[in-house]
């Protein structure tokens, strides 16, 4: 396996979170979605790579990344 694959596996596995979250029969997918990405807009790769990158980032460099 080639040493960027190995790289790129450790750090999923070392920042990457998952979740899982559990609805229940009434309630509505789409409005917990839209409650989450409150754009309302299909998330792009970019968009979650952004995200992952600026969450390891102190508020203060956010705010001058963006």
């Amino acid at each position: 396996m080639p040493d960027f694959l190995k790289d790129l596996y450790k750090v999923v596995i070392a920042r990457l979170k998952f979740v899982s979250i559990t609805l229940e029969s009434k309630d509505d997918p789409t409005k917990i979605y839209e409650s989450m990405n409150s754009t309302g807009q299909p998330l792009l790769v970019a968009d979650l790579i952004r995200n992952f990158v600026m969450m390891h980032l102190s508020p203060k460099t956010q705010d001058a990344f963006f």
